[in-house]
């Protein structure tokens, strides 16, 4: 049996995180504070409940971190259930580079979440949005971190997979405007000759921070991008165009190049299915069917390589925001309803204090 506490914790998880409330409508309870933390991160606490546990959010790949207002808004709701919740800030992450850097981030996040003094005594448990599972698995797995419970959500653990995804390379569309953050990420090791590196990269993270801050255009099959892509084409240096082209999905090429550069073995710590046996807290995974960014298969991978993980289909995650209430009931049989809500009061349960 639940206890009222836990019941109660439950109830508010579910209200605020279901699709029958506005994803911009945030619990009134909570109040944040500032870290300095890797330049700016911040401490959620309920103003009504002492909290039972401590949770420490794994960062997308976003430009905006914890000020992303997503995931301001989802640590906000952890905390109204009664946790302690620290969103940190990863300059790796938020200088859009899928890279190794993000570790070390992680890691430092959890040292300061020991030295708050609220966090003391309480279980810490972590979770891992899209690409935050390459620090916060490697973080899962360190006996030192001592993180009881990971939760994986639109998470990968395949590289070469992923990377074909987000190069737009795969047999079914994807998001075609994650491909320069996979080139600027891999550019050093790409058998390839560049003029002007530094400004190489700095357009191609233009053109993703122009675009990723436009609604609706980060979608399979999406070319309202393009007149950014051709803008910033006309700052390149004449050498590297074709390159940065090819970085931005206009030309062909790219998976091919971020796929040789994974074969010069110099991203090793990017490969996460051999990390998974030495996981000793929970892992469960939630990832949704239609995920055009971290293909649904890369929950199958996940629970093939740790038999141990507990893994959930829902069909409301998508990935930059949550399905809308009047398109899963157009979308869902009664029984896929049916199996719907399962996954989302297992998803309820993972996150309960």
């Amino acid at each position: 049996m639940i206890a009222a506490d836990d019941a109660r914790a439950r109830a508010r998880l579910a209200w605020w995180l279901g699709p029958w409330v506005s994803s911009t409508a945030t619990p009134p309870d909570v109040v944040r504070t500032r870290l300095a933390l890797g330049g700016g991160s911040y401490v959620y606490r309920s103003t009504r409940l002492a909290p039972r546990v401590a949770w420490l959010v794994s960062p997308g790949l976003h430009p905006d971190g914890p000020d992303d207002p997503r995931q301001d808004r989802f640590a906000r709701v952890l905390a109204a259930a009664g946790a302690l919740v620290l969103s940190p800030r990863s300059p790796t992450l938020t200088g859009l580079r899928l890279a190794a850097g993000a570790i070390t981030d992680l890691a430092a996040a959890r040292a300061a979440l020991a030295e708050l003094h609220e966090a003391r005594g309480l279980p810490v448990r972590l979770v891992s949005p899209s690409v935050g599972s390459l620090a916060g698995l490697h973080l899962a797995a360190d006996p030192a971190a001592a993180i009881t419970r990971t939760v994986m959500i639109g998470g990968y653990v395949d590289l070469a997979a992923q990377v074909q995804t987000l190069c737009n390379a795969d047999p079914v569309p994807r998001d075609p405007t994650n491909q320069p953050v996979v080139m600027a990420t891999f550019l050093d090791h790409m058998p390839v000759t560049v003029a002007d590196r530094a400004g190489l990269r700095a357009a191609w993270d233009a053109v993703t921070r122009e675009v990723w801050a436009v609604p609706g255009w980060a979608r399979p099959g999406s070319v309202a991008h393009l007149d950014v892509v051709h803008r910033r084409a006309a700052t390149v240096a004449a050498a590297d165009r074709d390159l940065f082209l090819i970085g931005c999905g206009v030309k062909p090429g790219g998976a091919a190049l971020a796929a040789a550069a994974l074969a010069t073995g110099a991203y090793r710590s990017h490969e996460l299915r051999p990390l998974l046996p030495a996981i000793t807290g929970e892992l469960i995974a939630f990832h949704g069917p239609s995920d055009a960014c971290v293909p649904i298969e890369q929950l199958d991978a996940l629970l093939a390589a740790a038999p141990r993980a507990r893994g959930h289909r829902l069909a409301g995650l998508a990935h930059a925001a949550p399905h809308s209430l009047r398109d899963l009931l157009a979308a869902l049989s009664p029984a896929a309803a049916i199996a719907e809500l399962r996954a989302f009061a297992a998803l309820v349960a993972a996150l309960a204090p």
